[in-house]
C-alpha cells in the first residue's frame, strides 16, 4: 500500500535517479576536478582544432613519433640488439601494450587513465581540494602522459610511492619502487633521494631497526627491478650493460658545463626547463637546511620532528638529483628536465608542502625571484642568453618568476584574488598542454 498524498510530499522536491550519484560527485572535490579536467581537455582540444588552432588529432600514426618507435621495438622485438637506442627504455609498458594487444591509441588511452588514477591517489593522499587537483591535472609536461610513452606508468606507480611514503606503508612504497624502476630508468636518481627521505625520518616515525628495515628492503625492490632490466637484456641480446653502453653513446657522462646552459628543445619548452632548474635549486636549498635541521636535532638528543611528510622529503631529492644529472650529464643542455620534474607526481608532492606550509609569502617570493636570477645567469641572461636581447631576457624570467609565485597564491589566507590566480593559472596550463601536445603529433621535438 502507498503512502497517501499529503501536502508535503507535494512540496517536497523530486529526487531523480542522477541526482544521488551527482551529490555524493560533489562531496568528493578531487574526483569531481579530475573529470571536470578530463572533459575540459577534450573540448578545448577539439574546439582549438575545429579553428584551426591545432592541425592533428591523436590516432596509430600521430602518436608514432620519437620515443614512441623505440618503445614499440621493445614491445615486437625486445632487446634484439644491444647496440640500438631502444635499450634506454625500460620493458613494462610495452610489456603491457604487447600481452594487451593494445595499438598505439590504446596504448595512450591506457596511459592517460593510470595517470588519472595516480593523480587521485595523490590528491586523497595529499588532502587537496577540487581546485588543487586542477593545477596538479593540468601541468603542461604532462601531454607526455597522453601518449605512449612510459610517462604514464611512471606517474601511476610514483603515486603510489608517494602515499606509501606519506602513510608509513612500506608494501605500497616497495609497489611503488618497484613498479617506476621497471618503467623507467629512475635508480639512480631514487636511490639517494630514498635515502634522504627515510634517514630524516629517523628519530621521529622509525627506530633504528626500522630504518634498517626500510632502508634494505627500498634499495633491494630498486636494485631488483635494474637486475631484472639486465637480465632481459643480457638473455635477448647478449649484453647485460646494454643499457648504461647506449647512454655512454650518446655522452651522457660526468662533465661541468664549458659553455651557458641552453634547452635543445628551444623556446616552446625553454621556459619550463628553466621553472625546473628554478625549482631544482629551491630544493637544493631546501634539502641543506632540513638535513643541517636534523643534524642539529641529533646531536643535541632532543626529539627529532619529522620536518615534512616523508613523501616530500623523497620529491625534493628526487628534484635535486634530477637537475644534478640534467646540468652535469648533458654538457648543458636543459632539455629533458621539465619533462623528469612536470610530468612525475614529486611536482604533486612539492606542491603540496608548498601549499600546506606558513611560510611568510614575500619570503618565498624572495627565493622565487633568487632563483630566477641564478637560473638567468646561468643561461646567459641579460646580454648572452641565445634568441633574446637583453630586455627580452629580463622579461621572459619575470614572466617565469611570475607563474612559480602564481601557485604559491592560490592558497586562500595568501591572496584576496586566489580563485582567480587558480583558473588562470589552469587555463594557461591547458592551453599549453595542448599547445605542445599538438607539436608533438606534427614530429617537432618538445622535451
Amino acid at each position: 500500500m502507498t503512502s497517501p498524498l499529503t501536502i508535503e510530499r507535494l512540496l517536497s522536491p523530486v529526487r531523480r535517479p542522477g541526482q544521488a550519484a551527482a551529490a555524493r560527485l560533489l562531496r568528493n572535490p578531487p574526483l569531481a576536478a579530475l573529470l571536470l579536467h578530463l572533459g575540459l581537455l577534450a573540448a578545448v582540444y577539439s574546439a582549438l582544432y575545429c579553428f584551426g588552432y591545432v592541425n592533428q588529432l591523436p590516432n596509430n600514426i600521430s602518436l608514432q613519433k620519437w620515443d614512441v618507435i623505440d618503445l614499440m621495438a621493445v614491445r615486437d622485438i625486445g632487446y634484439a640488439d644491444p647496440t640500438r637506442g631502444y635499450n634506454a627504455f625500460f620493458p613494462l609498458a610495452p610489456l603491457v601494450w604487447r600481452y594487451a594487444h593494445l595499438n598505439l591509441l590504446d596504448a595512450a588511452a591506457l596511459n592517460l587513465t593510470v595517470t588519472t588514477i595516480g593523480m587521485y591517489v595523490l590528491a586523497r593522499t595529499l588532502n587537496f581540494n577540487g581546485r588543487q587537483t586542477l593545477l596538479i591535472a593540468s601541468a603542461p609536461l604532462l601531454m607526455f602522459t597522453m601518449v605512449p610513452y612510459t610517462e604514464g606508468f611512471f606517474y601511476f606507480f610514483g603515486a603510489l610511492m608517494l602515499c606509501g611514503l606519506h602513510r608509513d606503508k612500506l608494501p605500497l612504497t616497495l609497489i611503488g619502487l618497484l613498479g617506476c624502476c621497471l618503467t623507467r630508468s629512475a635508480g639512480t636518481l631514487f636511490v639517494p633521494a630514498y635515502l634522504f627521505a627515510e634517514l630524516l625520518a629517523w628519530g621521529s616515525l622509525s627506530s633504528g631497526l626500522r630504518l634498517v628495515r626500510n632502508l634494505l628492503a627500498g634499495l633491494l625492490a630498486i636494485a631488483t627491478s635494474i637486475g631484472i632490466v639486465m637480465l632481459m637484456q643480457w638473455q635477448q641480446g647478449g649484453d647485460p650493460f646494454a643499457f648504461y653502453n647506449v647512454h655512454a653513446l650518446w655522452g651522457h657522462k660526468f662533465r661541468l658545463p664549458v659553455e651557458y646552459l641552453s634547452s635543445s628543445a628551444g623556446t616552446p619548452a625553454l621556459w619550463l626547463d628553466a621553472l625546473s632548474l628554478m625549482v631544482s635549486l629551491m630544493a637544493l636549498v631546501s634539502c641543506a637546511a632540513l638535513g643541517l635541521r636534523w643534524l642539529k636535532q641529533r646531536s643535541s638528543a632532543s626529539t627529532t620532528e619529522l620536518p615534512a611528510s616523508k613523501a616530500v622529503l623523497f620529491a625534493l631529492g628526487y628534484t635535486v638529483g634530477a637537475g644534478f644529472f640534467i646540468v652535469f650529464y648533458q654538457a648543458g643542455d636543459l632539455v629533458g628536465l621539465s619533462r623528469y620534474l612536470l610530468a612525475t607526481p614529486f611536482w604533486a608532492a612539492l606542491l603540496a608542502w608548498a601549499w600546506h606550509t606558513q611560510w611568510a609569502t614575500p619570503r618565498v617570493v624572495l627565493a622565487i625571484v633568487a632563483s630566477a636570477v641564478a637560473v638567468g645567469l646561468m643561461v646567459g641572461m641579460p646580454t648572452l642568453m641565445v634568441n633574446f636581447a637583453p630586455g627580452e631576457g629580463l622579461w621572459f624570467f619575470g614572466l617565469i618568476a611570475l607563474y612559480l609565485t602564481g601557485y604559491w597564491l592560490t592558497r586562500p589566507d595568501r591572496f584576496r584574488w586566489y580563485r582567480e590566480v587558480a583558473t588562470g593559472l589552469y587555463f594557461l596550463n591547458l592551453f599549453t598542454l595542448c599547445f605542445l601536445l599538438n607539436l608533438f603529433f606534427n614530429t617537432v621535438w618538445v622535451n
